[in-house]
Formats: structure tokens, sequence, C-alpha cells
């Protein structure tokens, strides 16, 4: 199981909902990526995927493994 698994289902089940409370009243999805909070933190998870999709390369998190 992927360590961050904790973080980002939450953080996609968030925007998920948002979506749908928005699309439910309004008939349309917002402009999340115009949100800075929701930019910034979407680009935080991102980074935090790769460094430990890298730290895995490097044995950390119980990886690489075997094929």
């Amino acid at each position: 199981m992927h360590p961050l698994w904790f973080v980002v289902v939450p953080y996609v089940g968030v925007l998920l909902a948002v979506q749908t409370v928005a699309y439910a009243r309004r008939g349309e999805f917002l402009a999340l990526e115009r949100n800075v909070i929701v930019r910034r933190t979407g680009q935080a998870v991102l980074v935090a995927l790769i460094v430990v999709w890298i730290a895995r390369f490097a044995g950390a998190f119980g990886g690489p493994c075997p094929v």
C-alpha cells in the first residue's frame, strides 16, 4: 500500500465532494484551479508523491519491490 494514501484519498474525496455539491446547486462545476489554496495543496501533494516515489527507489518504505 502506498505510504501517502491517507493524504491523497481524502484530498481527492474533498475535491470530488465540493464539485458534486457545486454541480447539484448551480448546474456547473467550480473552477478550482483558480483557488490558491486548492492549487498549492495539489502541488504539495504532487511533490510529496514524487519524493516518496524517489525514496522508494532508494529502498525506503519497503521498496523497491521484486517483480
